[in-house]
């Protein structure tokens, strides 16, 4: 589907989660298979456990935003939607927030009421 969209050159997709350091393996809690959807994936256990009564346990790497993004690549707009950990995905950016030139512009996030606070 064109749209007039400028289309990238190369689109990497990485089931990871991002966060504040590298780590091989973390638990993940996401609803069953059966649901047909996965927006609600979460490191707490709380925030998908309200919405279904049967999860699934998962294990996949962590990584840091600033591993998968190249220092030329800049960046205009990020947005975090990761269920009340905003702040472990902000400390694995620092390198990219703290950009000269080619920073972003703007960090859109939504605060969860059970959100670690800054």
């Amino acid at each position: 589907l064109d749209r007039g969209w400028a289309q990238p050159a190369s689109l990497n997709l990485y089931h990871a989660a991002a966060g504040p350091t590298h780590q091989a393996n973390i638990s993940i809690i996401r609803p069953p298979d059966s649901v047909g959807y996965f927006d609600q994936s979460s490191l707490s256990r709380e925030a998908v456990v309200k919405r279904q009564s049967k999860v699934v346990e998962e294990f996949i790497p962590m990584i840091t935003v600033d591993s998968i993004i190249p220092d030329h690549v800049p960046i205009i707009v990020v947005k975090i939607d990761v269920q009340g950990h905003e702040y472990g995905v902000l400390q694995g950016m620092t390198k990219i927030l703290g950009r000269a030139k080619g920073y972003p512009l703007h960090v859109f996030y939504e605060e969860q009421e059970f959100s670690q606070k800054a």
